[in-house]
């Protein structure tokens, strides 16, 4: 029998005041061993913080840590936190300069980008400085497969079983 110890290291940029989560990091890299950062953009933050999680992240983590990366962010297109996009009012569905500055911090040294904001995703989709830094990215751009609408399907109703699969950025944004 043999004991394994790892240590994950847990960030979060959050205001508790203003009900905001702007990125959750988890980084689990062996001394000597090279970063591999898996980036997950979700609609909007639910309960996960640095020591709570919640299904859809942890969901994230795994897949992480499926695709071999040692280290996972996840950020949203709206830092707002509530249970479910759909609850969110239009005053929380707007571009925020510094939650678009953590999705670009997020993306730097990014290896595998999964896009996963479900349906009816408001109007940071649409910001030219977002999908700017989406077409300028140079890695794997992944999805848990897309809606009938064709946005990349949230991960919440997915399963361990669920396979990332690749996302076709071009066709989305010339739909």
């Amino acid at each position: 029998m043999s004991i394994v110890r790892k240590i994950m290291i847990i960030e979060a940029e959050i205001v508790k005041s203003k009900n905001k989560r702007y990125s959750l990091k988890k980084s689990w890299i062996e001394s000597g061993e090279q970063k591999k950062r898996f980036v997950v953009i979700m609609h909007n933050p639910n309960v996960a913080n640095e020591i709570k999680g919640d299904k859809s992240s942890n969901l994230c983590l795994n897949k992480a840590v499926d695709a071999g990366c040692n280290e996972i962010v996840v950020v949203n297109l709206y830092s707002t936190r509530g249970p479910e996009s759909s609850v969110l009012d239009s005053a929380d569905k707007v571009y925020e300069k510094r939650n678009l500055k953590a999705i670009k911090g997020a993306l730097s040294e990014c290896d595998t980008l999964v896009l996963a904001w479900g349906d009816d995703p408001g109007p940071v989709v649409d910001n030219e400085e977002f999908i700017n830094l989406l077409v300028n990215f140079n890695g794997d751009i992944k999805c848990f497969g897309t809606n009938k609408s064709g946005e990349p399907a949230h991960p919440r109703n997915k399963g361990e079983n669920t396979k990332l699969i690749d996302f076709d950025l071009n066709k989305y944004l010339n739909a």
